[in-house]
């Protein structure tokens, strides 16, 4: 599992063993016993990790717009974009649970950015932090750009922009009420 995140393939170090398993399991008694390769397997990790971040921090930018996504652009803005009836296009969204989710369990939280244009309606939508279900990703952007509306981001002098509005939308499953606790009382006869 860690090993599959070396940016090399396995060195010919054990060139007598032929066996690819094999093979992993002496880098991993490796990485387990000498803590110079431990180290440099650590640092590629962390770089791994970096790289994954800033590809994902470009996607952001490329997805949405590079300038509507600076902080310099949106602080330029006099008024943000602000949705209207929240209540009844959330509801909408939470309506539209995926079936391929419901058959799955799935639960979770997704994170989105969304761009707003000058009307007011979602033009893009990118999933910022996953909720792990694909189905749920998917149905949460999806929802945004069919049901959410916003006020427009206001200039300086009161003219609508384009502007970006980042949020959460959390599907869970409806919960049966508590039982209430105590002992049970005899059944009575008559």
């Amino acid at each position: 599992m860690l090993l599959t995140k070396s940016l090399r393939p396995l060195p010919e170090k054990w060139h007598g063993l032929t066996d690819i398993e094999t093979r992993y399991r002496q880098r991993h008694l490796d990485l387990i016993s000498n803590p110079a390769v431990r180290e440099i397997f650590y640092r590629r990790s962390r770089i791994i990790k970096l790289m994954r971040q800033f590809i994902r921090m470009m996607a952001l930018a490329i997805g949405l717009g590079l300038a509507a996504t600076t902080s310099f652009a949106q602080a330029s803005l006099a008024k943000r974009p602000t949705p209207k009836d929240v209540r009844i296009w959330a509801g909408k969204i939470h309506q539209n649970y995926p079936l391929a989710a419901l058959r799955d369990n799935a639960e979770g939280s997704v994170r989105l950015m969304v761009s707003v244009d000058t009307e007011g309606r979602v033009s893009n939508c990118f999933v910022t932090q996953s909720s792990g279900h694909q189905a749920l990703d998917k149905a949460a952007c999806d929802g945004m750009v069919q049901f959410a509306i916003f006020d427009p981001a206001r200039d300086d002098v009161g003219r609508p922009v384009a502007g970006n509005y980042a949020t959460v939308i959390t599907y869970r499953f409806k919960t049966q009420p508590p039982v209430p606790a105590g002992p049970t009382p005899p059944p009575t006869t008559i």
